[in-house]
């Protein structure tokens, strides 16, 4: 059977614009955000996918839907979360007279969502889907502002041909357009970590995942704060366990575990984020940038840079730099 969707012209729907070439969104789409979005949708609404590549998750706000998932029934009423494996059918569709209100995502079952790990569909009740709605209208919000500025993944913009333009979308959900693009690229690179973060709590906490991991947070966030101030010193794995007070092995085991990645890999996101904002709010050189932010060889700088974030740090100062400067 092929993918049947019925999506009434009276529907409203604001995409995330993860076809966009753009830092923030870049960071969504390697941990796993395939597509995302708030809806509206009205009588005659529904959605029948055989076998979906990704996980689903659904938060209904107003109104309700039923979800059929390998012959089982739910009831979507407000505040209620539902998360669908990937790879078994699902179907659903709007029951309520008014308008079914919902956010929801298709991620992708990466390493980084490896604690998704179920066999059926699990219902369950949201904490608070404000805070991911809030973080959604200010990373679409911030990102307009700059559109411009952005080019698109044309094969994967195909995914939204039938999607309504941004700023529609943005009037028909009272999203505000922002005066300056001052700050828009700091700003939706918060966000974005904003939804993240929140839809992985949301989703432990339905699944009720072991937290044993979380007990390091608070000494690995003062950790990275520290590095944060000093990132143009040598941080090596031995100087970043000392200062959080554990052994090597302890500590990459842990930052594995709360952080998906390598300590490594956390150390350059983190320098790469900050020359990003050097490049965008200051003249100075860019070999300074990249002493600063702790690499000795500007091609490797370079390299890393355009690896991560697909431009060259010329061509993103010349893309993001704000012109008041």
């Amino acid at each position: 059977m092929k993918l049947q969707i019925k999506i009434p012209q009276s529907t409203t729907q604001l995409f995330l614009p993860l076809y966009l070439h753009h830092p923030a969104v870049r960071y969504l789409v390697d941990h796993g955000i395939a597509f995302s979005g708030i809806s509206k949708a009205t009588q005659g609404f529904s959605i029948h996918r055989p076998k979906p590549d990704f996980h689903l998750a659904l938060f209904t706000t107003a109104g309700a839907a039923q979800m059929t998932c390998q012959g089982e029934r739910f009831e979507l009423l407000p505040d209620s979360l539902l998360l669908t494996p990937a790879d078994q059918s699902h179907r659903y569709a709007i029951t309520s007279s008014q308008p079914w209100e919902f956010t929801w995502f298709h991620i992708a079952p990466t390493e980084h969502w490896r604690f998704i790990d179920i066999q059926r569909a699990c219902l369950g009740k949201q904490m608070d889907i404000v805070f991911i709605t809030n973080a959604i209208r200010g990373f679409v919000s911030e990102i307009f502002t700059i559109l411009p500025q952005l080019d698109a993944d044309q094969n994967e913009r195909q995914r939204y041909v039938d999607s309504p333009d941004l700023h529609q979308s943005m009037s028909a959900f009272d999203i505000p357009e922002q005066s300056t693009g001052q700050l828009s690229m700091e700003l939706s690179d918060c966000y974005g970590r904003l939804i993240l973060n929140y839809l992985e709590r949301e989703l432990r906490t339905l699944l009720e995942c072991d937290g044993n991991a979380n007990r390091y947070h608070g000494t690995f966030e003062q950790l990275w704060k520290q590095v944060r101030s000093s990132l143009n010193q040598p941080w090596t794995l031995e100087d970043m366990a000392s200062a959080a007070n554990v052994s090597v092995p302890t500590f990459i085991r842990h930052i594995k575990e709360i952080y998906h990645c390598t300590p490594a890999s956390f150390l350059q996101h983190l320098r790469l984020t900050y020359a990003c904002r050097l490049l965008a709010e200051s003249r100075l050189p860019i070999s300074e940038i990249a002493q600063n932010t702790g690499y000795q060889s500007i091609s490797s700088f370079a390299a890393l840079f355009k690896k991560k974030f697909q431009l060259t740090p010329r061509e993103y100062r010349n893309r993001f730099q704000y012109r008041n400067l």
